[in-house]
């Protein structure tokens, strides 16, 4: 699983993934082979947020890359 999460932080990090609307986080999920409730429990556990909360603060700004 940590391989999966360091593979969606590399995607969030690309700016095509976050202009684009039609990604959201079961699609990146899919991209990088994770359980999307497994992932999304790591992502609370660290920040609070959920996958398509953080996905969103990346997409408005809220989250300084």
């Amino acid at each position: 699983m940590e391989k999966c999460y360091e593979s969606l932080c590399r995607l969030m990090n690309d700016g095509r993934v976050i202009r684009s609307r039609t990604a959201d986080f079961s699609s990146l999920c899919r991209s990088v082979g994770a359980d999307e409730t497994g992932l999304s429990n790591m992502l609370y556990r660290d920040f609070g947020m959920s996958g398509d909360e953080i996905l969103e603060a990346f997409r408005t700004g809220h989250v300084k890359k």
